[in-house]
């Protein structure tokens, strides 16, 4: 009779274990960022990829040519090595320029899915049920939230990785994305700080226009 009743308990323990790591997972996760809204540059407080671009370039360049001075015994290597880094460097910073030029966003968000619909880009989009795409040829992508950051991992062909981290300052008035980009073949990452603020649609600050060659050009605002 008392093993029977042992046995009783047991399983009805493993039932409440069960119930309760399912209910757990399943549970919506309090106190999420709300990141919905119309969210437009702030170009002050953001970096600009060219900025970056020389940046990185005169620091490799640097390493490169104390290289090259201390008589290094790879000195051929060493220049070749430095020419395929500087081509790499210069070729994340044209991307990074082309997937960061958005200023205005548009956030749509619930317990369930959110989207990012970027001006003059690519969407990004999250089911947070299914946070895994698998991909094929084209790539594959990942999303869901690290604490309060939201986290887009994109890997395509060729070694090349961007990541897109979103972040709500304290006081809600700052959305910060971070887009970093990686490739093999180069050993310093590419990363990009953008500020956007709330704005309500239709009466934003900047007026601004895409034109090739110096990016995204912005005056202030105003009724014509």
């Amino acid at each position: 009779m008392i093993k029977q009743l042992i046995q009783i308990i047991s399983v009805a323990a493993g039932l409440v274990l069960f119930l309760f790591g399912f209910i757990a997972a399943h549970a919506e996760p309090a106190n999420r960022p709300d990141f919905n809204g119309f969210w437009e540059l702030d170009f002050e407080n953001s970096e600009h990829p060219n900025d970056k671009l020389r940046y990185l370039y005169e620091v490799t360049l640097s390493h490169y040519q104390r290289r090259i001075n201390n008589s290094d015994p790879q000195f051929r290597d060493s220049a070749i090595r430095a020419m395929d880094e500087l081509r790499g460097i210069v070729n994340l910073g044209r991307l990074a320029e082309l997937i960061t030029r958005t200023t205005v966003l548009e956030i749509s968000q619930d317990v369930n899915h959110i989207l990012v619909d970027r001006e003059d880009n690519f969407s990004l989009a999250c089911e947070f049920a299914n946070t895994e795409i698998t991909g094929d040829e084209l790539g594959r992508e990942r999303c869901g939230w690290r604490n309060d950051q939201l986290i887009f991992d994109i890997r395509l062909p060729e070694g090349l990785a961007i990541q897109h981290r979103i972040v709500k300052s304290a006081d809600g008035r700052r959305l910060n994305i971070s887009t970093t980009l990686a490739s093999d073949g180069v050993s310093q990452a590419f990363s990009v700080n953008r500020v956007f603020i709330p704005f309500e649609k239709g009466k934003g600050a900047f007026e601004c226009q895409y034109i090739l060659g110096k990016g995204k050009v912005c005056s202030i605002g105003g009724d014509s």
